[in-house]
């Protein structure tokens, strides 16, 4: 079994460096978040989503491995309870799941539970991940690494009320859940000759008829257009759906690749707000962009949810997060620069890396670890190692820490460090490392609360790194925080054992983990 050590070192000054550990199997699921989170208030339910570290098979998620439990059903918290004694109750039928339906991502990674019933306001309600839960290799979930595997729970408190999926008039079901999950809205040649496109997403294969798409101007809240989705409209079975602007003076026509319907509209390019409706008019889900912006809509209604997301250049489109929503607009969507009618695909918009950000005129040039230093980036990496980091043998016990073992050296004494020169602390769940070297690897990193200038040491990260390899180190949002690309880390010593950013750039050094 393949075990991962994760250290955190934090330095201060006049005393010794402290150090904490925790370990996780890569190879085993984890949740990397649920919405809504452990502890919230809930106004609004339209589904409850899991992130997981790795792609699962969706037949293991089902009423017992995937519940959700109501707090009035138990005397005590779930949150506090072993594994076991989940386990007992589950079987036992002590703890039921209310009734739902299940949809995934393409890639198997993000589960949504849709309710089927009625959920009660002013309750609260748990959320569990069992171990039934597996990869396509049948690899259960576990949440606390190194470990018989471990359930996920968490408990959020619903504030309104959430209705059970509908019925439409054809006998069809209504969608559990809908969402705006792609805007392209300014094309770079032309905004009304075909080329604009709205994608939703919801329940697979819900009938969606009736439902309204309303573009709003965010100046002034007034309604500039609005488009009734017709009779016999269904979502695919992967839960997206395009709607395409019509080419001038066409019936039948459009650009827009894999489009299922076809209308004439043009939403400005900011700010600007895309409602979306039931048939009855009750807004399900909006979506605001731009800067310039009032709170409500003419009707009353939100012209977005949180903060508006920001702005795309023309050619680009607005892309939610893993068809994430955690009701802020500026956190689920990104700019995704290769716009995706129909695939779910997200291309997000990465700015420059930081070494090559020219440095301030102050009269004397900034050394690339100065230009970095304010931001959280990677401090050295081992390839090749030369010594016992993980302790097999000998050492003090203590995996990747300054002090190596004796016993033998091999691929699972790799390791990465990472350094925060932020000045907050920065939660790392959801954030992932990904190694690109031909056998290309992800490395998540969940749970963490990153200080102000610690180190974090990856040890044995999953996949086997080689000597020329790219890193990239990426927030919860899909935003590239630092790029390493390491052309040639082969060691034979002591002496150059590792591959670390110093003042006068990168160089092969001595190992200095930790600090």
């Amino acid at each position: 079994m393949k075990i991962v050590l994760i250290m955190i070192v934090a330095v201060f000054w006049g005393c010794s460096p402290l150090f904490s550990n925790s370990t996780k199997h890569l190879t085993q699921p984890s949740v990397v978040w649920v919405t809504p989170s452990d502890g919230e208030l809930v106004e609004e339910l339209t589904t409850i989503q899991a992130a997981l570290s790795l792609p699962i098979d969706s037949s293991t998620v089902h009423e017992k491995s995937f519940l959700i439990v109501p707090a009035e059903m138990v005397q005590e918290d779930l949150r506090s309870l072993s594994t076991g004694d989940l386990a007992d109750k589950i079987d036992d039928e002590e703890l039921v799941s209310l009734n739902g339906s299940y949809s995934f991502s393409a890639d198997s990674t993000l589960v949504s539970w849709n309710p089927t019933e009625k959920l009660d306001a002013l309750a609260s309600y748990y959320v569990v991940l069992t171990s039934r839960i597996q990869t396509p290799d049948h690899i259960p979930l576990n949440q606390i690494p190194d470990s018989n595997p471990t359930y996920f729970v968490s408990r959020f408190t619903l504030q309104g009320e959430v209705s059970s999926s509908v019925s439409s008039e054809e006998g069809e079901l209504a969608p559990a859940f809908l969402l705006i999950n792609e805007i392209y809205y300014d094309d770079a040649e032309s905004d009304t000759d075909g080329n604009l496109f709205i994608e939703l997403y919801g329940s697979p294969s819900a009938d969606v008829s009736g439902y309204i798409i309303r573009f709003v101007n965010g100046d002034d809240g007034e309604a500039t257009d609005e488009i009734v989705l017709p009779e016999s409209t269904f979502l695919h079975d992967n839960g997206l759906l395009v709607i395409a602007d019509l080419k001038t003076g066409s019936s039948d026509e459009t650009d827009v690749l894999n489009a299922d319907l076809l209308d004439n509209f043009d939403p400005q390019n900011g700010p600007d707000s895309i409602q979306l409706l039931t048939p009855a008019g009750d807004l399900i889900d909006v979506v605001g962009y731009g800067d310039g912006w009032g709170n409500e809509d003419l009707q009353g209604n939100f012209l977005y949810e949180g903060e508006p997301a920001v702005g795309c250049e023309a050619g680009q489109s607005l892309s939610r997060v893993n068809y994430q929503d955690t009701q802020n607009n500026l956190n689920d969507f990104v700019i995704n620069t290769v716009p995706s009618p129909g695939s779910g695909e997200v291309t997000p918009l990465v700015e420059a890396s930081r070494e090559e950000e020219p440095a301030e005129e102050t009269g004397e040039s900034e050394t690339a670890l100065e230009i970095i230093s304010n931001d959280i980036h990677f401090t050295e990496v081992v390839t090749d190692p030369q010594q016992d980091w993980g302790d097999t043998e000998g050492g003090n016990g203590i995996a990747f820490d300054a002090y190596p073992g004796s016993g033998t050296v091999g691929t699972t004494d790799e390791w990465i460090e990472i350094a925060n020169g932020r000045d907050e602390t920065v939660d790392l769940t959801g954030w992932r490392v990904e190694m690109i070297d031909g056998t290309d690897a992800t490395e998540w990193l969940t749970d963490t609360e990153f200080q102000p200038d610690e180190f974090l040491v990856l040890g044995n990260p999953e996949g086997d790194l080689k000597n020329t390899t790219t890193l990239k180190l990426y927030d919860q949002v899909d935003a590239l925080i630092d790029e390493l690309v390491v052309e040639d880390a082969n060691a034979d010593s002591l002496e150059n054992e590792s591959y670390q950013l110093t003042d006068d750039g990168w160089m092969m050094g001595e190992a200095t983990i930790g600090f």
